[in-house]
Formats: structure tokens, C-alpha cells, sequence
């Protein structure tokens, strides 16, 4: 990335997206946060005008865990899934784009049972966490498998697409965010 350059950050209004938002802004960077024009993620076109003109793309919106105790698909997971695919699609027919970064979490590589025990079983990034078709007892667990499902479709995407721009996955852990 250059400095000067035009990165579109959605979930510019959530802590982690907000950070980025200033660390962009800090490395020199022209940045257009995502909650000012897209309003509805759920829509197909959602991010089409958006991306318009950016070179990159770090898309950390998606649906955390906030008190939610019913209807987790349509509260948690779909939105996840819709906003990793919406971003990645307009990507697909914009122009000049060359790097998206989507912010996934350890909970997409690290089964969800695992994460609170000390099994002492080593997990990277070669992992896969197979699909959790609920039901969910918690919101969390709800969370984990959105993180799942996005990770597995912007893998999908790249290898079925092929873009001409990188698709990045980063899975920070709730330490890493404080």
C-alpha cells in the first residue's frame, strides 16, 4: 500500500474498524469509511458505488456479539456471510482494485470447542473448522460459525473468480484487540 492511495474501511464505526480508520489515516492514506454509504449489507449491490475508485479494501464490518438471544442466522451469520460476499463481488466488477483485507477471527480456524480448553493442541492457519448448522446455544458460538462461513466463501471466491487482486484473511484474537 501507498500512502496517498484510496482504501474504503467498512465498519468504520466498530472499535477495530475505527483503529484502522486512524492508523490509515496516520500512514497518509485517502480512506472511505463504509458506514457513510452503504445502507443495507444484506443488499446484493450494497458495496457496488463504494468501491468505486479505491485501490484497496479492509472490510471489518460484521455482526459481533452484543446481547443477542434468538434468531442468530438471520441476526449474526447472514449478515457475516453477506457482507464478506457483497464486498468481494462489487470488488469482482470494479476496476483497479488490488488488495482486500477481511477481518475474520481465530474462532475460523480454531474449532469453537477448543477455545476455551487447554487441550494443548497447536492450530494454524492451514485449519479448517467444518460448518455448524446449529442450533447455537449461544451467541458466540452463533459468531464463530459467521467467521467460519465468511472465511470459507472468500476462499471459495478465490479460487472458483481468480481475481486480479489479493484476498487477505486476518484472524486477530480478543487479546490482540485490547
Amino acid at each position: 500500500m501507498s500512502a496517498g492511495d484510496l482504501v474504503i474501511i467498512t465498519g468504520a464505526s466498530g472499535n477495530l474498524g475505527f483503529k484502522v480508520l486512524v492508523l490509515a489515516l496516520q500512514a497518509g492514506y485517502n480512506a472511505r469509511v463504509a458506514f457513510v454509504v452503504v445502507v443495507d449489507i444484506l443488499a446484493s449491490d450494497a458495496y457496488t458505488s463504494a468501491v468505486q475508485g479505491v485501490k484497496y479494501i479492509i472490510h471489518c464490518a460484521s455482526p459481533i456479539t452484543s446481547g443477542i438471544t434468538e434468531d442468530f442466522d438471520n441476526k449474526i451469520i447472514q449478515p457475516a456471510l453477506k457482507g464478506t460476499t457483497n464486498i468481494l463481488e462489487a470488488a469482482y466488477k470494479s476496476s483497479g482494485i488490488s488488495r482486500i483485507v477481511i477481518t475474520s477471527s481465530i474462532v475460523a480456524v480454531i474449532p469453537f470447542k477448543e477455545i476455551f480448553s487447554q487441550s494443548g493442541t497447536t492450530f494454524d492457519g492451514s485449519m479448517k473448522v467444518p460448518y455448524n448448522s446449529g442450533p447455537y446455544k449461544t451467541e458466540f458460538e452463533a459468531y464463530a460459525e459467521s467467521k467460519v462461513r465468511a472465511l470459507a466463501f472468500s476462499h471459495q471466491f478465490a479460487a472458483e473468480k481468480k481475481p486480479g487482486f489479493d484476498i487477505i484473511n486476518i484472524m486477530p484474537s480478543l487479546r490482540e484487540l485490547r
